[in-house]
């Protein structure tokens, strides 16, 4: 059994102006580097150090801010391809319920991903890390909507508490990894104590990417 960590990268300008950011990057956010201090005292109590992380410049900029030491750049931990609207302003996507976009970005974004297939080339990333660095637990910087898609897919309708908001630049969510089962373990928020879980109530799953 595996303890896998994914790491939401820091935050952007596409993030502050309410842009839709998948595969594309942007500089940094003027605020990126605030949550940093609180992520580096979650890291340490959790004793991680070293990294795989998304070749994304966001990703690299956050195992950089926050002094780890990257193991390896891995293609699959990307962000969601969402094809044309890559940039676009959030308004212009319809709201749906945030599992029911399906192949909405490959069927209208022009080259976009569906939610399946992020979800498998993260599940290829993680079994992938774990069978090579054979640890007990690892940590990986991805993205946010790849993130978040991961834990719809891999958490019980009935026991999901996390919402969309909850993916914050900086939050950190583990999953229980075994040879054949992913498993949403827990999730820890700069903004509160580093062993503390964030219970949020369920609500309306309506989001806005």
């Amino acid at each position: 059994m595996t303890l896998v960590y994914l790491l939401v990268p820091v935050e952007t300008e596409f993030d502050e102006r309410g842009k839709i950011q998948g595969r594309s990057d942007a500089k940094l956010a003027k605020t990126a580097e605030a949550p940093i201090p609180s992520l580096k005292h979650i890291l340490q109590t959790l004793d991680l150090k070293t990294a795989y992380i998304s070749p994304q410049e966001r990703a690299i900029y956050t195992s950089e801010l926050a002094n780890l030491t990257i193991k390896a750049e891995i293609n699959n931990l990307m962000d969601w391809d969402f094809g044309v609207f890559e940039a676009q302003r959030n308004f212009l996507l319809p709201k749906l319920p945030a599992d029911d976009y399906g192949d909405f970005f490959k069927r209208y974004g022009y080259g976009g991903e569906t939610a399946s297939e992020v979800n498998q080339r993260l599940e290829k990333a993680i079994f992938a890390v774990k069978k090579e660095a054979q640890a007990d637990k690892l940590l990986l910087i991805s993205g946010q909507h790849a993130i978040y898609n991961f834990y719809l897919q891999h958490t019980d309708e009935a026991k999901r508490n996390l919402r969309k908001a909850d993916f914050e630049p900086c939050s950190l969510h583990a999953f229980t990894v075994t040879d054949d089962k992913i498993t949403y373990n827990q999730s820890y928020f700069c903004t509160l104590a580093p062993e503390q879980l964030n219970a949020v109530p369920n609500e309306s799953e309506y989001v806005q990417w």
